[in-house]
């Protein structure tokens, strides 16, 4: 139940975006919203990458996360082509390219993915409604980061295992000592 009830929101979601982007004229708030999600949370610093007290998705630093520390340089790319100032002026002069930042976003999610997901990007760059590019990149973005929680655990597994039984072998001898 609780299943299709997300199904259901998240479609009508999708719904009134297409219905804002297909309107005379355009309303992009929602799609400019939607692709500097790609980029980052709200960040603890308010002059991070250009963003000013605007609610963005509450989830993990996305495209910003996948960088490595030493990762400066696409770092700046990405704030400087996803500032929410010069969007939203696009957007108030009927110039925003949500096509073209979704595409940004998507060759840069194919400079940071895992291999198993060049099929994605592909498909991704392959789809032409931008409504279904937004929805398959997040779509996407969620794959990439259960990718890096995957390799993040299998990465400290060994380090794990080695307290792990020192750990096991106090509290076993914590348990004798009391019996």
């Amino acid at each position: 139940m609780a299943g299709r009830v997300r199904h259901i929101v998240h479609q009508a979601f999708w719904d009134v975006l297409e219905s804002e982007l297909n309107a005379e004229p355009p309303e992009y708030e929602h799609a400019i919203k939607l692709t500097l999600e790609c980029s980052s949370d709200p960040p603890l610093n308010a002059n991070f990458c250009g963003i000013r007290g605007i609610k963005i998705w509450t989830g993990s630093l996305v495209l910003l996360s996948f960088l490595t520390p030493g990762g400066n340089r696409l770092r700046n790319q990405i704030c400087e082509v996803l500032d929410t100032d010069l969007i939203r002026q696009q957007a108030e002069h009927s110039a925003v390219d949500i096509q073209g930042l979704a595409n940004y976003v998507i060759s840069t999610m194919g400079k940071l993915c895992a291999p198993v997901r060049d099929d994605d990007i592909r498909e991704l760059k392959a789809t032409c409604n931008t409504v279904d590019v937004l929805r398959q990149i997040f779509h996407v973005l969620d794959l990439m980061k259960m990718d890096m929680v995957n390799f993040t655990i299998r990465s400290l597994r060994p380090h794990l295992q080695r307290q792990l039984v020192d750990y096991e072998r106090t509290k076993f001898q914590e348990i004798l000592e009391e019996t």
